[in-house]
């Protein structure tokens, strides 16, 4: 039987006001939380595990985009949300310094926390190797759709949904985007493709429920 409470160590980075959380994903200023998309954070965590170091276009096309063909402006964007994030500028960096036609260099003073911990199911989770990110695909749910317009099953929209995003992590393969930053772009009136995007989704899951007399059914779609 598995040992799921065996304690492995996790990192965390600090660089001027901010802390970097590996494990937790995330961005802090303090203790407010930076908005920043999947990749956003994903190519962060790569600069900032080689403070100094330059990294070349195409080693991070290879990194962030495995198997996906991208073009210079999609590492740009990516580049500028991190920017903007940071309160960085492109002409004056403190942190990510572009090389011309190279890649880009994190130029920050970075400080290795010590590590937080988490519980982890080790036949569920890949090993990471010392210095790298962990890319799992990332997966966005949306809340499924009340196909019979039954007021009193309503709320089983975002049950269904937040049920599964539970289930999905605690599978601990993927990472699953925030329901309340999902929920923040949609209601801007975009589309879900289109939010899924810019979160950096690489899957997004849809699904419907219904009740057939006293029973209720759902079903999803990637």
């Amino acid at each position: 039987m598995p040992n799921y409470n065996r304690r492995v160590a996790t990192r965390r980075y600090r660089f001027g006001p901010f802390v970097l959380d590996q494990a937790a994903y995330r961005l802090l200023r303090g203790s407010n939380l930076i908005d920043l998309p999947p990749k956003a954070v994903d190519l962060l965590l790569y600069l900032v595990q080689r403070p100094g170091t330059l990294v070349t276009k195409e080693e991070l096309f290879h990194v962030i985009w495995p198997d996906v063909v991208v073009t210079d402006n999609a590492l740009t964007q990516v580049v500028s949300e991190i920017r903007q994030a940071l309160g960085d500028a492109a002409a004056a960096p403190t942190y990510v310094q572009t090389v011309a036609r190279r890649g880009y260099r994190f130029i920050g003073t970075v400080e290795h926390l010590e590590p937080a911990t988490e519980t982890e199911a080790p036949s569920s989770r890949g090993q990471v190797p010392k210095g790298e990110v962990n890319l799992r695909p990332t997966l966005a749910v949306l809340d499924f759709a009340n196909l019979t317009a039954d007021t009193e099953m309503a709320w089983l929209s975002a049950g269904i949904a937040e049920t599964l995003m539970g289930d999905l992590q605690g599978i601990g393969r993927f990472r699953v985007v925030d329901r309340v930053r999902l929920q923040d772009r949609l209601s801007r009136n975009e589309t879900a493709l289109a939010v899924a995007r810019y979160l950096g989704a690489d899957l997004l899951i849809t699904g419907g429920f219904q009740r057939a007399g006293e029973h209720r059914h759902n079903g999803l779609s990637l």
